[in-house]
């Protein structure tokens, strides 16, 4: 929850930095788009990662049971100095 706090702030942020650049200073039109695009990276860098991105079970037409970590033998590790 925190996360999203945090990335919900740092959104109206840009958004609002985006609403002065437009509105109030001066430039031409491809310095404020430049400005624009770096200032909305927070909002749109992970947006567009959730459309595009596939989980990887989906990507190899694997089912969770295939991914299930329960079956497999891993090797135990003590700290008792021998």
């Amino acid at each position: 929850m925190r996360e999203s706090v945090i990335a919900a702030v740092l959104g109206s942020v840009s958004v609002a930095c985006v609403i002065h650049l437009w509105a109030r200073a001066r430039g031409g039109v491809g310095h404020k788009l430049a400005w624009t695009l770096l200032t909305l990276v927070p909002v749109l860098g992970p947006l567009f990662y959730g459309g595009f991105y596939t989980l990887p079970s989906e990507q190899a037409g694997l089912s969770e049971s295939d991914l299930d970590l329960d079956d497999v033998d891993l090797p135990s590790f003590s700290n008792d100095p021998d």
